[in-house]
């Protein structure tokens, strides 16, 4: 299935609010503070790496529509 144009960025807009509102910075310092450890990489993710997966599941969802 392929989504028109204009679906794909309103899609994008909600994902950019998502990645600009949400706080990445205050849950890396709290993993880090917790050392709650992601079980792929056996260690607490950085801030990069939590924005990069929050992306990719936010994506997967929008293609699973």
């Amino acid at each position: 299935m392929s989504l028109s144009a204009e679906i794909v960025g309103i899609w994008q807009e909600k994902i950019d609010s998502v990645m600009d509102n949400f706080d990445f910075a205050k849950v890396a310092d709290v993993m880090r503070l917790l050392n709650w450890q992601w079980s792929s990489c056996a260690s607490v993710p950085a801030e990069s790496d939590l924005r990069i997966a929050a992306r990719k599941l936010l994506k997967d969802v929008i293609i699973m529509q």
